[in-house]
């Protein structure tokens, strides 16, 4: 029989247990009794009555795990009661799986085609123990390019590790690479797996293929290290995607907290719910000294997620901060058979090159993929034999192209700033302010003059006097109680200051920026900031340092803006334009009254669209929407334009965008919004000399009527 003649005839046994077995529940009959062929051939128990004995305790240790773990002893009295059990075992006497026929390496590959063709057959649910070989091979092309070619013959032992290697997919792959690169290269294996059956079906492998299966373990990798102290010279992984770790956490933080650095988790914890990270730390802790490589594959998540300060951020800081990443490859969507997600490769070291040094590579092969004739679950596209080589290349080559960017590891890195703003209250002694404070309270304040007042000195007087009437001493603590009580927001209002004089922000106007590495905070925040916002100040205590990947904005390059058509030239007029008079029977009256005008609902898509626009290109701080960032207290901007707090942005935001009961948005929101415009007028002209003549530089009346309003802005 050739190769493909004994899959046939091993797959078409499967048939036997229609009916009795359903589709996903194959496998565990094949599977195992594949291995025990294997070993009867092995060891020349070639009669059925041995082969029968070979059910009960008559193979090697190794074997008997495997058993156990497919719960095989418990699937007999259920094949004798259907049976089965005397016509499966004599149909797998006729294939010859003897190590003189089959080698350990062709007998792998079966074991191997075996497993694809069940993971693919139980649907998505094959994803989760299954990753596509494709995948894998362009993670072990990635992880093995230092090594030599059988060209440049090399000898030795190198080691492989996977923390969570599933069906031993990566283990294998990496092994037959090794075979075709460099035959004087050993390769040793090992690997920890949670799930029974995926570990089993590794031990098998491992078997069919001669390696040593005492290198696998079964059990939680973050609970109990099997090879703890252990060092590996590889590392390959596809740690389950979005997976918590709640089981696990006493034992975690325990660790992270006793033992720092100097145990795996050192760097920090991520989220509960996504124990990606954890994985990599793991792998990382188990580099030798004299130097490893890793590829690890994750989602998305990994790359930007936590905060500036959070675990996810400071584990990205130490990692870029030792210099271990080396690149990170995007792959197309749609590709693993449990998720369409885009998926990333991370390939990481601590033998970097000299050129290396200091940079990371990113590597878009988002476009590498080729359309399958059949969906696998989630699975429809795969990357092609030239794909994976071409990516390859990509990455060998190492400089600037269409598909990579070679970025400096500090541009990764920001400060992440609070703004703050002063809290603006007017006060009144009334009734219903009144309301949530004490009966006793409220009955003192009754005598109070009921007038709306902005001075909050003077209304501290008045304040102290009615208490000093009433024979009740005023302390700090109920002062300032009576005080946020009485007052409402008033964007007309001096600043509110609390005891001792001190300015109290106001937690609604409270914001956050993320400041480049490298660039005085000070500096960046008197150019971007206090121009919109004179009032804002940086909170320092809680400025933190923060990491992340954006790896879209990174490639996102910008499109022009399409140009509207051109039918009026003025504020309000009806006149159309040379084009439309020569086809008006093109366009209907109400169509060119719409073109003509620019309505708030029109502005308010193109806010929309900029909020969009920055949140896909992965902005470091997205804007917020006009409902969102309109505080109540800032109606007065809208009645009152030229209140000293009122940037002439604020006031057109409030007062076009949505009038008349919406607020000012943020400073952040119209500095955004500022950029919108500038893109629709593809102009940096003063704002003066765009409002004098602006169809001389854009023919959209989109661009004509934004300008306007801002233009005759009494605080422009």
């Amino acid at each position: 029989m050739s190769f493909q003649e004994r899959v046939a005839f091993i797959w078409g046994l499967a048939d036997l247990l229609r009916g009795d077995y359903k589709d996903a529940e194959y496998a565990k009959v094949i599977l195992p009794f594949t291995v025990l062929r294997r070993l009867d051939c092995a060891l020349d128990a070639q009669s059925l009555d041995k082969l029968k004995e070979a059910l009960l305790d008559g193979f090697h240790p190794a074997a008997q795990d495997v058993m156990d773990c497919f719960d095989l002893r418990d699937q007999i009295p259920r094949l004798r009661l259907n049976g089965l059990l005397s016509l499966l075992i004599e149909r797998f006497s006729q294939v010859d799986l003897h190590p003189a026929t089959v080698s350990n390496h062709e007998m792998g590959s079966i074991f191997e085609e075996l497993i694809r063709r069940f993971s693919e057959q139980s649907g998505s649910s094959g994803g989760e123990h299954f990753t596509p070989r494709e995948v894998i091979r362009l993670m072990v092309d990635l992880l093995f390019v230092d090594l030599p070619s059988n060209d440049e013959p090399a000898s030795g032992t190198r080691t492989l590790y996977d923390p969570a290697c599933g069906t031993g997919g990566m283990l294998s792959v990496a092994e037959d690479y090794l075979r075709e690169q460099n035959s004087g290269v050993r390769l040793e294996v090992f690997g920890q797996e949670l799930n029974r059956e995926s570990y089993a079906i590794c031990k098998a492998d491992l078997l069919m293929r001669g390696a040593s299966p005492d290198h696998v373990h079964l059990g939680n990798t973050f609970l109990r290290d099997e090879l703890a102290g252990e060092r590996f010279d590889y590392m390959l992984s596809n740690p389950p995607f979005g997976v918590e770790w709640k089981k696990a956490e006493s034992v975690i933080r325990e660790e992270h907290q006793r033992l720092g650095f100097a145990g795996r988790f050192g760097a920090g914890l991520p989220r509960v719910n996504d124990g990606s990270l954890l994985f990599l730390q793991h792998m990382l802790s188990k580099m030798k000294p004299e130097g490893s490589r890793l590829a690890v594959v994750f989602n998305g998540s990994p790359l930007f997620a936590g905060d500036a300060g959070s675990g996810e951020s400071d584990i990205r800081r130490w990692i870029l901060e030792n210099d271990w990443l080396e690149a990170i490859v995007a792959l197309p969507d749609q590709l693993f058979y449990n998720t369409g997600l885009y998926t990333y490769i991370w390939v990481l070291t601590n033998r970097k090159s000299d050129g290396r040094k200091d940079k990371v590579q990113l590597i878009d092969a988002t476009g590498f993929s080729r359309k399958m004739r059949r969906s696998l679950g989630a699975k429809r596209n795969e990357i092609s034999p030239e794909q994976i080589r071409e990516i390859v290349r990509i990455h060998t080559e190492f400089r600037d192209q269409p598909h990579s960017r070679i970025v400096n590891k500090q541009d990764f890195l920001y400060s992440r700033i609070i703004v703050e703003r002063p809290l603006r209250l007017n006060f009144q002694a009334s009734p219903e302010r009144a309301s949530s404070l004490d009966a006793a309270t409220a009955a003192i304040l009754a005598g109070m003059d009921s007038a709306l007042t902005r001075d909050q000195s003077a209304f501290e007087q008045a304040l102290a006097r009615r208490f000093r009437a009433a024979g009740v001493k005023l302390g700090r603590v109920l002062k300032n109680r009576i005080l946020h009580a009485l007052g409402e927001r008033d964007c007309e209002a001096a600043p509110f200051r609390g005891p001792g004089g001190k300015l109290e922000p106001d937690p609604d106007l409270r914001d956050s920026e993320n400041v480049p590495w490298g660039e005085d905070i000070a500096a960046w925040f008197e150019r971007e900031v206090l121009p919109h916002a004179p009032d804002a100040w940086i909170d320092d205590a809680r400025t933190r340092i923060g990491c992340e990947i954006p790896f879209t904005r990174i490639f996102h390059e910008l499109q022009p803006l399409a140009t509207l058509p051109r039918t009026g030239a003025g504020r309000g007029s009806s006149t159309p334009s040379p084009a439309a008079k020569t086809d008006s029977g093109a366009m209907s009256r109400r169509a060119r009254a719409k073109a003509g005008s620019v309505s708030a609902s029109t502005i308010s898509t193109a806010w929309a669209s900029a909020c969009r626009w920055t949140t896909r290109r992965g902005a470091p701080s997205r804007p917020k929407t006009a409902v969102d960032a309109c505080s109540s207290r800032a109606t007065c901007c809208s009645k009152n334009p030229a209140a000293a707090n009122c940037s002439p942005w604020a006031w057109w935001c409030c007062t076009i965008m949505a009038p008349p009961r919406s607020a000012p948005i943020s400073w952040r929101a119209c500095r955004w919004l500022r950029a919108l415009i500038r893109r629709i007028f593809a102009t940096s002209m003063p704002p003066s000399t765009a409002a004098e003549s602006p169809g001389a530089r854009s023919s959209s009346p989109l661009a004509f009527r934004i300008w306007i309003p801002i233009r005759t802005s009494p605080k422009w």
